[in-house]
């Protein structure tokens, strides 16, 4: 068994079991970050842990892998608010070694890392290596479905402000940043303050 780098997505204290399918709305900027990382680099699949109930940043020694199966871009129907909907299924389980950069579970300015050892239960990873190994698979790629919704998602965020929309951005980040300085409960987080979109 070999550890790997893979991509960790906290959520709260749900079981998910071998072959379940999960649907997940990513908002948060680092989650969509996430979502662009494992699609562009081929492996469409991260570790979803149970967070301590009582103590920052810990996790369950134990995960579970998420294997993504598809992917739609919603941000111009959600105004913004919600960037995917994607369907998983759950593949494996993964011993968690060591959180790469823990700092990320504070800042919030990107998704957590780690490395870890991917357990296959279901034996769905065991037949994708063989699929991967015929000459039929050598042709398979990202689906160009998810990769025209990347690429439309990608566009969407570059569009061009008007003054307007750029003074209320402005106004949200001040807002974000007296947040943090009068130490409030943290409703917007200064991630949140790179997706924020004008409906």
């Amino acid at each position: 068994e070999t550890t790997e780098t893979l991509p960790l997505f906290p959520l709260g204290g749900v079981v998910y079991t071998p072959n379940s399918e999960h649907i997940l709305n990513i908002f948060e900027p680092r989650y969509r970050q996430m979502y662009n990382d494992i699609l562009m680099n081929g492996s469409k699949r991260f570790v979803v842990s149970m967070s301590h109930p009582n103590e920052e940043g810990r996790f369950a020694q134990v995960g579970v892998l998420f294997s993504l199966e598809e992917l739609k871009e919603v941000s111009e129907m959600t105004a913004d608010q919600v960037k995917y909907i994607c369907n998983h299924r759950v593949t494996g389980r993964v011993k968690l070694h060591k959180v790469l950069n823990p700092e990320a579970w504070e800042s919030r300015d990107t998704y957590l890392k780690v490395k870890g050892t991917i357990i296959d239960d279901t034996g769905l990873l065991d037949e994708e290596k063989n699929d991967n190994d015929s000459d039929e698979a050598m042709d398979e790629s990202i689906p160009q479905s998810m990769v025209a919704e990347l690429k439309k998602a990608a566009a969407f965020d570059a569009m061009e402000k008007s003054p307007e929309e750029e003074a209320l951005l402005q106004s949200f980040s001040d807002l974000v940043e007296l947040q943090h300085d009068l130490t409030e409960d943290v409703r917007f987080t200064r991630a949140s303050v790179k997706s924020f979109g004008v409906a």
